[in-house]
């Protein structure tokens, strides 16, 4: 890792399955949490957060076993990169099969979709696709890619299995994303107001709430945003990234933020299971934003599109 004039600051090398074997760092300067393959390891158990389930680096195996098992039964199930982590990799992600809504190119209709470990494409389908008959496209153009593993799948309550937006539309041509983002720019919202309900708070988060995006459309339609270099969001995931920025730019760390939007969430929909995938991998994304921001700028203004540039 470099500072914002290019000069190390810290220095990490890994073992194949990601044990550390070397941590040196400048004295007083940044300690990032996100190490091997980009993820963030726990100050408390040690473990790396890989949303899906933990990894223990020095074991080189998972907390827990792989939720699509079913479909690799000659493998372990705790096995980390089926033993090969220098040929493979193990992000998660779904693709998503679209198909043109109105023949300008412009906007298009999501008909299809899968959870799959390694494609987080969106691709572009002919009006025949059929997702029961094709499945998974094959060498269709790619549209471009979610803005996090899980921007189109949601928990259906009804079939207690995991959903995805079929029938959303994605707009291309739409900006509304980084117009409601950019206001973060050069306003900085304290956590605690975003947190309180309308009637405590002008800048509140919830529904009708000046930092709440998603309210009273479809939040699962789909937006490119430039500040993830056009990487195709939702709604959802535009709310969620505020949240976890704002967050971050207050100087919070992040499981306390966690926690605290886990009690919003219960709150705010009379639960107790807290923030599912869906927003909990947005708000991630905006939280490690908003650090890069306030590092970049310890002394200016926090700028939402510090982690961009």
């Amino acid at each position: 890792m470099t500072d914002i004039h290019g000069m190390p600051v810290q220095y990490i090398m890994y073992a194949p399955y990601g044990e550390e074997l070397l941590n040196q760092k400048v004295t007083g300067a940044y300690h990032t949490a996100y190490t091997f393959t980009d993820k963030e390891r726990d100050p408390e158990t040690g473990y790396l957060h890989f949303d899906a389930r933990n990894y223990i680096d020095v074991l080189g195996i998972w907390t827990r076993p792989d939720p699509l098992l079913d479909q690799y039964i000659e493998n372990t199930a705790y096995a980390y990169c089926d033993g090969n982590p220098i040929k493979y990799v193990d992000p998660i992600g779904e693709w998503i099969a679209v198909t043109s809504n109105d023949d300008t190119g412009i906007a298009y209709r999501i008909v299809g979709g899968a959870i799959d470990v390694d494609d987080c494409n969106v691709y572009i389908v002919g009006d025949d696709y059929n997702m029961d008959r094709d499945g998974k496209p094959q060498g269709a153009n790619v549209l471009g890619q979610t803005a996090t593993p899980y921007s189109f799948s949601f928990y259906n309550q009804k079939t207690e299995k995991d959903d995805f937006a079929f029938g959303s539309i994605i707009n291309m041509n739409d900006k509304s994303g980084d117009a409601f983002l950019a206001r973060f720019e050069n306003d900085e919202i304290p956590f605690v107001l975003y947190l309180l309900p309308p009637c405590l708070s002008n800048v509140s988060g919830w529904n009708k709430g000046k930092c709440d995006f998603k309210y009273g459309g479809d939040e699962n339609s789909g937006i490119p945003l430039a500040i993830l270099g056009g990487k195709i969001g939702t709604a959802r995931d535009i709310g969620n990234f505020a949240a976890g920025y704002i967050a971050a730019v207050n100087g919070r760390t992040f499981r306390a933020s966690m926690n605290a939007m886990d009690v919003f969430q219960n709150l705010k929909n009379n639960c107790t299971t807290g923030e599912p995938p869906v927003s909990r991998s947005a708000q991630m994304l905006g939280f490690r934003y908003g650090w890069a921001a306030r590092f970049a700028n310890r002394v200016c203004q926090p700028n939402i599109y510090n982690g961009y540039h």
